[in-house]
């Protein structure tokens, strides 16, 4: 996007041009067919080789049952198949299941069954689960490790046979929650709620992007962060530069080499790109602009993202069920005088934001409750889970289960997930506080702060911390660090040092696993 250009008005005509997301890619297929929509390291798929293959893969999808309804799960890398599969399932009124890969076989499974999955996709690289997959018809699941197979489906044909695209409360695609706290349930959205979202982003600015905008995706697409930031560039006419999975040496390389002008990352990916090596030499002149969510991150890696980069930072704040979109802060507020880094931002035009009590009675400025949130784009229900659906939509209201507070300006400021609160000789504290507070310690890496059992508190506030190499924990110098910056029943009463924290795919650190090991005689669990 350039200073003198605002893509704005060109990206809602856009997106106006049909109420169904394949409707989109036709409109930029017409307006630039031979302009480059993805690129991968092995190939470059223009807009209208997007619209044909696609297209043809509607048809073939339809011979083979796929209807209204259906549902059609993808098990694979950042690769050319979620795009084409993402659209022609749109055609159809089919629905994509990207499922998480790094899912164990069994939970795998779960997913397939629970999804009532008409057929599964899957990529070479997870060749191997098939046959743990007991729930599925052999029949349903699409190898793509033989050439002859992925050329079948997903090879070069010409103009495809006209399919008539579904309507606009046709559902979409269903994505899994991460199921930390049990089994994934999934979240279904369907076209009118997608485009409101992307016409929402658009109008915050941060995502309104001109044609021939350049992007690179590396966060995995299975994730509604990686699915919806790749979308939204293509839905406005510009570049997906594709990475098959995360990899910080090939990030920095990309971002180089391909002039890329914007990105998503997880604050645990952005840690890792800084601390390369790389991260020094080469250059980033043409990176505008850089988003980060799907977790929290700190103070002194935010100063150090901004050092190394020199571009723009957009903190995003949301969930699967309201497609990633709660909140953002944009570039303005990132400035350090603001005093808002710690906030994760706004709601967006169009939506609602309050915070509760336990009574759900919203709670005074200043005080800590929980978010509940309010837009045409929240989720349509969970999948064939009504209970679950009445009650996280309660009220009319979804309830994200995080806690925070608002400022007098709207602004709000995530403390943590309830779940995650410790509660210390009756004081509550928030992990993500303290882990902020650490975290700007020097040599430390990576912080998870979690409660374990405590005979005379109920629960004490333990670190579990990751060094920089060479570095060793100077117990005596992080308390006296701490304590001038916390009160004395939020420092943490132990703290170990571990090699790695255990992390899902987004970067989000698994802090149950991290538990469990304090709390596994205890008749209490947290978490």
């Amino acid at each position: 996007m350039t200073e003198s250009q605002d893509p704005t008005v060109e990206a809602l005509h856009a997106l106006r041009a049909g109420p169904n997301v394949a409707d989109v890619l036709d409109y930029w297929c017409r307006r630039q067919p031979d302009a480059v929509a993805l690129q991968f390291p092995d190939q470059t798929v223009s807009f209208a080789e997007l619209a044909s293959r696609s297209g043809q893969l509607a048809r073939r999808l339809k011979h083979a049952g796929v209807a209204e309804g259906s549902r059609v799960g993808l098990l694979e890398l950042n690769t050319p198949a979620y795009f084409y599969l993402f659209f022609a399932l749109a055609r159809l009124g089919g629905v994509l299941v990207p499922i998480n890969f790094r899912l164990a076989p069994a939970e795998i499974d779960f997913i397939a069954a629970d999804a009532e999955l008409k057929l599964l996709f899957v990529g070479p690289a997870f060749d191997p689960m098939v046959p743990a997959l007991g729930s599925l018809d052999p029949a349903s699941i699409i190898r793509l490790a033989a050439r002859s197979t992925s050329q079948k489906w997903f090879g070069s044909w010409g103009r495809p046979t006209s399919i008539e695209s579904a309507a606009a409360e046709a559902d979409l695609v269903q994505l899994y929650t991460s199921g930390t706290t049990g089994n994934p349930k999934g979240v279904v959205t369907d076209h009118s709620r997608y485009l409101g979202f992307v016409e929402a982003v658009i109008k915050a600015g941060w995502g309104a992007y001109s044609p021939g905008h350049k992007q690179l995706v590396a966060m995995p697409m299975f994730h509604v962060a990686g699915l919806n930031i790749a979308m939204l560039v293509t839905l406005q006419g510009g570049t997906n530069v594709v990475l098959p999975a995360v990899d910080p040496e090939a990030i920095l390389k990309t971002l180089d080499a391909e002039k890329i002008q914007s990105t998503l990352m997880a604050p645990a990916v952005l840690q890792m790109m800084v601390q390369h090596p790389l991260a020094k030499l080469l250059s980033f002149d043409h990176l505008e602009e850089v988003l980060y969510g799907a977790s929290p991150i700190s103070e002194a890696l935010q100063a150090k993202v901004a050092d190394t980069f020199d571009c723009k930072l957009v903190q995003l704040y949301g969930m699967t069920e309201n497609l990633g979109g709660g909140t953002y802060l944009g570039t303005a507020e990132h400035a350090p005088e603001r005093g808002l880094l710690r906030s994760c931002g706004k709601a967006y035009e169009g939506s609602e934001l309050i915070i509760v009590d336990g009574d759900g009675k919203q709670v005074p400025t200043g005080q800590v409750g929980e978010v509940l949130t309010r837009s045409p784009w929240t989720m349509k229900a969970y999948w064939n889970r009504p209970e679950e659906t009445r009650e996280a939509l309660e009220g009319g209201w979804l309830h994200t289960g995080d806690a925070a507070y608002m400022d007098e300006n709207g602004y709000v400021f995530i403390f943590d997930r309830l779940k995650d609160m410790i509660v210390t000789g009756g004081e509550n504290v928030y992990p993500a506080e303290v882990e902020n507070v650490l975290a700007g310690y020097p040599g430390v890496r990576q912080v998870a702060v979690i409660g374990v059992p405590d005979d005379t508190w109920g629960e004490a506030v333990k670190a579990v911390l990751v060094m920089g190499e060479a570095e060793e924990l100077d117990l005596a110098g992080i308390n006296d660090y701490a304590s001038q910056k916390l009160a004395k029943f939020k420092l943490p009463k132990s703290y170990d040092v571990a090699q790695a924290l255990p992390m899902n795919a987004t970067g989000k650190i698994l802090k149950r696993q991290l538990r469990k090991q304090y709390w596994s005689d205890k008749d209490r669990q947290v978490g």
